[in-house]
């Protein structure tokens, strides 16, 4: 195709003056392109589904849509009525790059393919992947949230008696009673509560008493656990937030997106514009419409709006919207501007459509071999592009100009920036977590309060590792670095290397004095899998089991929304659809099946152990 257009023009440089006029020509006619709304639905009343849906895409492809995903969702549904294959072939021609189109013809067609398709659609849709990337983050930053939770609230558990122990010597030095400091640790963390902090903070403080109780290697994990969640509620829920308030608020941008793609919603020019009269400034916005109104044939709306676009904004933008005026300019046959424009547009950033259109303006001013050079420009710099265009405008080829889209990169980064409902976001998040006394700041205690139970840690008390009670070299300072009880010593016959080799009557009489919070623990096990394994001390292990849990736990309520004081819903934007329920699902499958198959293994295993004892 690039050949014969090439020919052709040399054959009319071959046949035209030696001297040619190009220079000369400021006008020329109008480019006779298909503009203005498109069918009404009423005249083709009395036609088919099919031939209705055909002869509208026949029409708005003329006018430069490139994707009717409206369109497509009417011969789908029309396709679930009927069960037609041959209309949803015809939907996926008319929206190819629509993930929820796609996706309704893989359930439909019941062909695997095409959800796969679906699924690598998903990251070249604004919309889809900002729902995507808010959506998992939501669901992954629970997870951690719950894990390093579960790893605080563990370690606190094991210390309470230890606690307890160390008040007691302040009751009765001889004789320390365990209760009263147990009861005290909790009465701490509910007034704690009620004071006004958060359950983040109250976890903070749970931790600092933990660390300081434990030995080092288990005190460890406990600190880095506080800082996870510090990190979770500082830097990491800011970025989030941005992204919520990115995907729940600001349509205004998606609509604008949509337009600027070719594949727009039947509401979003309006709510384009509605969106500018609040933020005139918004150049993202004001390009957008100026392309919508240009689509439109309303010449005019679109240069003045493409005019007064502001040029301190970023080098894409400033070429697009020099490209715009360029088009519009030459849309009305003024070709001396409209060559002005592009050149702009191309002193910008150079691309092969500010190329392909300069050289079409060239070509109506006559100026042939311009023309072909930036023909052969464009074609070296993004063959296919200009191939496609070529072969799909080939019958009017003279009359043809290529729009250029604004880059994913500029949509991210306009709308990732601050605003007022990402700071709201954050703000109510943080009130909930962290209190409503406490400040925003205060998210950066956590990591503190972890460093800080390091630092002063106390190696006085210790769990016993045989029975996990007190073991306090105040009372039994002959025990030295001992790591079992006087008790289980004596049970143990003064064994205190371990249990191995202990006596029969020894083992139950220890069982027995570990066995009520072994049974809380194996319990909770079974809701939550991996709280045995941090009991135990493999902390990354059980931690990472109950990240699987929670997080797909959260992919199976995030789709109907937090209930919380905090009230959070992510609707699934139109180019998701039927994959905003689909994907969550089987996300949450892949990630609870694992654990939960692990525990009823571990606990088949343990049976068999115990029958085979028996016997």
């Amino acid at each position: 195709m690039h050949w014969i257009y090439c020919f052709g023009l040399s054959f009319l440089l071959a046949a035209g003056p030696a001297s040619p006029v190009a220079a000369d020509v400021r006008r020329a006619d109008p480019l006779v392109v298909p503009r203005g709304p498109g069918p009404l639905p009423e005249r083709s009343a009395k036609q088919g589904t099919l031939q209705r849906v055909e002869h509208a895409g026949s029409a708005l492809r003329d006018r430069g849509f490139k994707e009717l995903p409206v369109l497509a969702w009417a011969l789908l549904e029309q396709a679930h009525a009927g069960e037609d294959g041959e209309m949803v072939e015809r939907a996926v021609a008319l929206a190819p790059s629509t993930p929820s189109v796609r996706f309704e013809a893989a359930r439909l067609s019941h062909d695997p393919l095409e959800f796969v398709q679906s699924l690598v659609l998903l990251p070249r849709s604004l919309p889809a992947l900002i729902w995507l990337v808010t959506f998992v983050g939501a669901a992954l930053g629970l997870g951690l949230l719950v894990a390093a939770a579960m790893v605080v609230a563990v370690a606190c558990g094991r210390t309470l008696a230890l606690h307890g122990h160390w008040f007691g010597h302040r009751i009765n030095p001889q004789l320390a009673p365990t209760w009263p400091g147990v009861l005290l640790v909790l009465a701490l963390l509910a007034v704690l509560g009620r004071l006004g902090l958060g359950p983040a903070l109250v976890l903070g403080v749970a931790g600092l008493l933990a660390a300081m109780r434990l030995r080092l290697r288990e005190a460890v994990p406990v600190a880095v656990a506080l800082l996870l969640l510090g990190l979770l509620l500082g830097p990491l829920l800011s970025h989030w937030a941005r992204l919520a308030a990115f995907s729940g608020y600001d349509r205004g941008l998606f609509a604008a997106w949509r337009l600027d793609q070719s594949q727009p919603l039947p509401n979003d020019r309006e709510l384009l514009a509605q969106q500018l009269e609040r933020k005139p400034d918004d150049s993202i916005l004001r390009l957008a419409l100026a392309t919508a109104w240009q689509r439109e044939g309303e010449l005019r709306r679109a240069e003045e709006l493409a005019s007064r676009f502001s040029y301190t904004a970023a080098r894409p933008l400033q070429a697009r919207a020099a490209n715009l005026l360029g088009m519009i300019h030459l849309a009305r046959g003024d070709v001396t501007p409209a060559i002005v424009a592009f050149e702009r547009a191309r002193a910008v950033e150079e691309s092969a459509a500010v190329l392909y259109n300069l050289g079409q303006a060239h070509g109506r001013a006559l100026a042939l071999a311009k023309q072909v050079s930036f023909f052969k420009l464009a074609s070296d710099m993004d063959s296919e592009l200009i191939r496609r265009h070529t072969l799909e405008q080939s019958p009017n080829l003279h009359r043809t100009l290529i729009h250029s889209p604004i880059p994913l990169l500029s949509y991210l980064a306009h709308g990732l920036r601050d605003s007022p409902e990402a700071r709201g976001l954050i703000r109510e998040s943080r009130r909930w977590l962290l209190g409503a006394r406490a400040p925003e700041w205060a998210w950066a205690a956590l990591p503190v309060l972890g460093l800080l139970g390091l630092a002063i840690r106390a190696a006085s008390i210790r769990s016993c590792e045989a029975c996990l009670g007190p073991l306090c070299w105040r009372c039994l300072p002959s025990m030295g670095s001992g790591k079992i009880c006087d008790r289980c010593q004596q049970l143990l016959l003064g064994d205190s290397k371990g249990t191995a080799g202990a006596p029969k009557i020894g083992r139950p009489l220890i069982k027995r004095r570990r066995r009520w919070p072994e049974r809380v623990v194996v319990g909770l096990s079974f809701l939550l899998p991996g709280v045995d394994r941090i009991h135990q001390g493999c902390v990354l292990s059980g931690a990472s089991r109950i990240f699987l849990i929670a997080t797909g736990i959260a992919f199976l309520i995030l789709p109907q929304g937090l209930s919380l004081p905090v009230r959070f819903t992510l609707p699934a934007p139109f180019e998701v659809g039927g994959l905003g329920f689909a994907l969550p699902l089987l996300a949450a499958f892949l990630l609870l099946t694992p654990p939960y198959t692990l525990r009823v293994l571990g606990t088949v295993r343990r049976r068999r152990v115990l029958a085979r004892k028996t016997a």
